[in-house]
């Protein structure tokens, strides 16, 4: 290998060089494009979520207008509460009377 035929193969070779460093970073720009494209779609999706969520404002107004209607049935069922125990003394009473007044 001569001189100028060196100096030609290193000519060829800085250019390929070159052209195959372009063509990795523009490899690499495309995969970085890619992965920003799925995160700003999936930052979109989360938007998308979070809008649906109700915000304490919401939460504290749904909680007030349940809250006594809740709060009602928990009354009402410790009142039949009371109601079925006295029934139950009451049966109870009567049993015994009726036990007491059936023997000889």
């Amino acid at each position: 290998m001569d001189a100028s035929s060196s100096h030609g193969l290193m000519k060829r070779t800085g250019h390929y060089g070159k052209k195959r460093a372009l063509i990795e970073a523009w490899d690499e720009i495309r995969e970085k494009s890619r992965v920003i494209t799925q995160l700003n779609e999936t930052i979109a999706e989360l938007r998308r979520n979070l809008e649906k969520i109700p915000n304490e404002e919401e939460i504290v107004r749904k909680f007030e207008e349940f809250y006594p209607w809740a709060f009602g049935v928990q009354q009402e069922v410790e009142r039949l509460r009371g109601e079925v125990k006295e029934l139950t003394e009451e049966i109870a009473k009567l049993k015994r009377l009726i036990t007491s007044t059936s023997r000889p």
